[in-house]
Formats: structure tokens, C-alpha cells, sequence
């Protein structure tokens, strides 16, 4: 059995492509194993990729593609926009609890948290 990437295994770019991936597969009615038979991988391999922890080579990743009826451009394209939409949630929550808790330390009031902005938006 592989074993997780000792550098890459956990990264965003690897647990989004995996997030996209498991999506898709669910998707078209695929289990993890039907869809390892035809990219022709082992099933724990498949089931690390979808967890990110493998840094999935270029002939995966087009094979897989393939057998989700997509383009691996699209995979990669829709895993970039997942990152986005979660830098942007947290960027989001992250202005938010700070703006509360400096209205609740009085470090400013409701009118005046915006001045403490942090170019998140």
C-alpha cells in the first residue's frame, strides 16, 4: 500500500483536487473501488487521493479524468475554485470574530470596527 506523501500529503491544492474528485465520482453513482478498477489503481491508493494525502501524478490524474468523463483541466480548475471559496469563508469569519471581539474588549464601537479592517476584503 502507498503510503501519504511525506511533503505534499495534506496541502489544500491535494485535499480540494480529492474533495473534486470523490464529488464527481459520486456524482456519476461510482463506489472508490469501481472507479479504481477503471483508472486501474488499488483501491486505498484511490481512497488517499480523495483524502489528499497522495501527490497524484499527471497519468493518474488524466486516467481519472477520463473515467469521470471530464477533462483533468476541469478537476484542476473546479479544485482551484474550491480553494478560493474556502480562503474567502475563513477570510470572512476571520474579519468578523475580530470586528466582535474588539466591540466586546471596547477597543472600538460598532461604527468605528471597520477602520480595523486588514484588507481581507
Amino acid at each position: 500500500m502507498a503510503k501519504p506523501s511525506p511533503t505534499y500529503a495534506g496541502s489544500k491544492e491535494l485535499v480540494a483536487l480529492g474533495i473534486v474528485i470523490k464529488d464527481a465520482r459520486l456524482e456519476l453513482g461510482f463506489s472508490q473501488e469501481a472507479l479504481a478498477n477503471e483508472v486501474g489503481i488499488d483501491r486505498s491508493y484511490m481512497g488517499g487521493i480523495e483524502r489528499g494525502e497522495h501527490n497524484v501524478a499527471l497519468v493518474n490524474l488524466v486516467k481519472i479524468a477520463n473515467a469521470l468523463k471530464i477533462t483533468a483541466a476541469e478537476l484542476l480548475a473546479e479544485a482551484k475554485l474550491l480553494i478560493s471559496q474556502i480562503f474567502d469563508t475563513f477570510a470572512e469569519n476571520f474579519y468578523d470574530g475580530r470586528k466582535t471581539m474588539m466591540i466586546a474588549l471596547g477597543l472600538c464601537t460598532h461604527s468605528e470596527s471597520s477602520t480595523y479592517r486588514v484588507g481581507l476584503r
